[in-house]
């Protein structure tokens, strides 16, 4: 009986923290939907409103799992509010877990955000601007990098496997215990790598 009861606690804890989570995402999605299509969030809008954004994505984030702060991510870049000269930025943002895999960022601009343990395989990330994010423990199998600004990144433990990574801008970044697997890189961006200790070198294409 005691171990039912503990598993039926269980269960409904779940239920009600996955009840909770859709909340959060509805809720936020809502209210920047609203202050996109009545106060222009994407073209030029009050400085307040975009205080409130800002707000809200801090306050949904640390309450979302993985797939849904993905959901988020997709949501910003759909609406053009994190294209290049984004409207407002996302500086220490804790997208930490998140699921992305499939998604589309091409030429987005997100600098200083936590990306720690995110998944990002498959992702179309060409001319994305990530500079001083912290991507450790990421992976990122199989995206596309053409152009990717990549400058300055924690990108310790990372997977960055069956990539053309030729164009990708690794300059001062922190590739710690890396993994560069079926890759294809320049000798020339190897070396402006800050730290490079223990990088995964198998199977990779050095040119």
């Amino acid at each position: 009986i005691w171990v039912y009861t503990e598993f039926e606690k269980d269960k409904n804890s779940k239920i009600e923290l996955e009840k909770s989570r859709e909340k959060t995402l509805d809720s936020f999605i809502k209210t920047m939907t609203e202050l996109l299509v009545k106060h222009d969030l994407a073209g030029t809008p009050e400085q307040k409103r975009l205080a409130i954004a800002r707000t809200r994505i801090n306050l949904a984030l640390p309450q979302l799992d993985g797939g849904r702060k993905g959901q988020i991510l997709q949501f910003l870049y759909e609406s053009d509010l994190i294209d290049r000269n984004p409207k407002f930025r996302l500086l220490g943002c804790n997208f930490n877990e998140s699921l992305v895999e499939n998604i589309v960022l091409g030429q987005a601009e997100i600098k200083s955000a936590y990306f720690k343990d995110a998944i990002f395989r498959n992702s179309n990330l060409i001319e994305a601007n990530f500079t001083s994010c912290d991507f450790t423990g990421a992976d990122f199998t199989n995206c596309l990098m053409t152009n990717t600004n990549l400058s300055y990144t924690k990108l310790n433990n990372v997977k960055l496997e069956n990539i053309d990574l030729t164009k990708v801008d690794f300059e001062g970044s922190d590739l710690t215990n890396a993994s560069l697997k079926g890759s294809t890189i320049r000798q020339s961006q190897l070396e402006e790598i800050f730290q490079k200790e223990n990088i995964n070198l198998k199977e990779t294409n050095i040119i």
